[in-house]
């Protein structure tokens, strides 16, 4: 992960509540059976499917505030109708009511109260869900529209929403770290549909039945203010772009590093050739280097894998090559760009195992797995803040270096086409132009378009 809001577990007590977003997600079905004259049955089964989504603040003594009425994402779902003894038999999308479209949340003290779905349409329009629904009877047919949407929309409606709601346990700050997830079924709702409609048709032989189950999550929204982690949001999209960035500068960096002839015994007769071979040589290496890495990291980040190994703090290991000297005498400057860029993959590094060392521990808190601690604090939670704080020292020293690593990379590539412009002579062209390639690879575009992709995502919570 990447991004972790710039605040200690701590801190947020000292805010007005964590920003959380709650989504409920679930399926079912309903069924009525209705019997008419003789052997025919009137049939209703309406298949639901819905998410529905609320934005709420979650205070530090554990209970919820809703920000406002929810969003239905996802759903209703379908029904079908069938009527034999009227030759009716249709099928469509269940309506929404427009005038309760959309669901509530409350809460009372620490439990929370969500609806699904707060009311379906009853009306047919021209061309709407129940237009298809013809009958026939005696030779003639007629809109039996009305008819299915009272029984497939109206017989549920009667229970709305209370049928198709949950009342949960809301998480604590710490619990919402690990993105909880509840499993609800229809018996947590706070009412049970009965199993006789005899009331809704006067029919003593009138059943029905609602079975449903579904799942209630809850993860923060993006603030410096909390110590929720905002990765899905922002960052994981900038780390897939970086990643494919560094993946194509790195391909460009083989080209001059091939260009230059690298990797093979150069007999130059020249000695200033060699050392200038030798030089253009360690600096396309250190750059492929850094691609590499960063790619990698990038793609961890975009990946996000919690690590259980969260009760150690991970320190920057910055990687070496040979014969380094060998660029500092060709070009300090670009020496001096490409030292720091390694010293930028480490740091960056250190963050993506540190983020992901926090998520560890974060799942940890949420699956209660923590000992209890110091300060009524599980140790998982401490651990969590050591994790928060190095990642917040190591993105801060890395942001500091990359935004310098722009008018270095200017230097760097002058100095280079300097170099490469006082080279004469058939081999010493062949070098100058695997030099001026190199100056053009540090100093593209696309070089300078990733590394501020990698700024943004680890200066999210500045």
């Amino acid at each position: 992960m990447l991004g972790l809001a710039a605040a200690a577990p701590s801190a947020v007590a000292a805010t007005k509540g964590v920003r959380i977003q709650v989504t409920f997600a679930g399926e079912g079905t309903f069924t009525a059976d209705v019997p008419v004259e003789e052997e025919d049955v009137t049939h209703v089964l309406d298949t639901l499917s819905w998410q529905s989504k609320f934005k709420a603040i979650l205070k530090k003594d554990g209970t919820i505030v809703a920000s406002g009425p929810g969003v239905i994402d996802e759903g209703p779902g379908g029904y079908s109708f069938e009527d034999p003894g009227m030759h009716v038999a249709c099928k469509g999308t269940l309506p929404l009511n427009p005038a309760a479209a959309q669901p509530q949340l409350s809460s009372e003290g620490a439990r929370l109260k969500l609806q699904a779905l707060p009311a379906f349409g009853l009306l047919a329009s021209p061309g709407g869900e129940f237009a298809g629904c013809v009958g026939q009877v005696e030779g003639r047919t007629f809109d039996a529209s009305p008819v299915a949407a009272a029984y497939a929309a109206g017989f549920l409606n009667a229970y709305l929403p209370d049928v198709l709601a949950v009342s949960v346990q809301a998480p604590t700050d710490e619990e919402v770290l690990g993105k909880p997830t509840i499993a609800v079924t229809n018996a947590d709702a706070p009412a049970q549909l009965p199993g006789s409609c005899a009331q809704l048709t006067e029919d003593p032989g009138c059943a029905m039945s609602l079975s449903w189950s579904g799942r209630v999550s809850f993860e923060a929204e993006c603030s410096a203010k909390t110590v929720i982690n905002c990765t899905e949001q922002q960052a994981k999209a900038d780390a897939k772009k970086a990643s494919k960035r560094y993946a194509a500068e790195e391909h460009e960096d083989e080209f001059v590093y091939k260009t230059n002839g690298c990797g093979k015994a150069h007999n130059r007769s020249s000695v200033g050739i060699q050392s200038g071979a030798a030089g253009a040589c360690v600096g396309a290496e250190l750059r492929i280097l850094y691609d590499e890495l960063m790619k990698h990291h990038y793609n961890s980040i975009a990946n996000d894998p919690p690590d259980p190994r969260y009760k150690h703090v991970v320190r920057p290991h910055v990687k070496r090559i040979a014969n380094v000297s060998a660029l500092r005498r060709f070009s300090p400057a670009t020496y001096k760009l490409m030292t720091r860029y390694l010293k930028i993959a480490a740091l960056t590094g250190a963050v993506v195992e540190s983020e992901n060392r926090a998520s560890g521990a974060a799942e940890a808190i949420a699956k209660g797995k923590a000992n209890a601690g110091a300060k009524g604090e599980t140790n998982a939670a401490i651990y969590l803040k050591r994790q928060n704080k190095a990642v917040l020292r190591y993105a801060r020293k890395a942001v500091r270096l990359l935004r310098a690593q722009h008018g270095l990379t200017l230097r760097a590539a002058a100095q280079l086409r300097h170099i490469a412009s006082h080279m004469h002579g058939v081999r010493s062209r062949l070098l100058a132009f695997g030099i001026r390639a190199l100056a053009k690879s540090i100093s593209s575009p696309e070089a300078l378009a990733a590394d501020k992709l990698a700024i943004r995502g680890l200066s999210f919570s500045r």
